[in-house]
């Protein structure tokens, strides 16, 4: 009787014996790189859930010397100032002598002329087409390149 070969070999790998080991080495290798890289970005999520919750809820506010140094005060309500504003700013003429500080209205841009008619705000000197500042002075308060408020000066009046 004859008795078979038993012996079977087996299938040839897809790859050779040292593409393989160079596959597992960078395996081997990158495993310990991308854990790391995911640890580090926990830990940085971490640090940012942490640093918001000390943040404070509200923005800090400045107090006190703020509103010393600018005086606001705030009108009595019921009071139409810009009205009151803008009868109360002084009106001058565009000369030589303003023409050595300022020759051009911030509001518009625009140049101005000899003999041309001009608010200035008594505070601070800044001169304005009287248009631009009587527009600027519908919706704010204060001088359109210092800021310094202009109801202090009408109160003070």
């Amino acid at each position: 009787m004859d008795v078979p070969n038993t012996t079977t070999t087996s299938p040839p790998h897809p790859y050779p014996q040292a593409i393989q080991l160079k596959l597992y080495q960078a395996f081997i290798f990158s495993i310990p790189i991308l854990f790391s890289i995911i640890l580090l970005l926990l830990f940085y999520l971490f640090y940012l859930k942490r640093r918001a919750s000390n943040l404070p809820s509200s923005p800090p506010t400045l107090t006190g010397r703020l509103n010393q140094a600018t005086n606001y005060s705030y009108p009595p309500p019921g009071m139409d100032l810009k009205e009151e504003m803008r009868n109360k700013l002084p009106i001058i003429i565009y000369d030589e002598e303003l023409r050595t500080r300022s020759s051009q209205c911030c509001v518009c841009l625009g140049d101005f002329e000899m003999k041309e008619q001009l608010h200035q705000i008594p505070s601070c000197k800044h001169v304005f087409h009287v248009d631009c500042i009587n527009h600027w002075l519908q919706a704010n308060t204060t001088c359109p390149l210092c800021r310094c408020s202009i109801l202090v000066i009408i109160s003070s009046s």
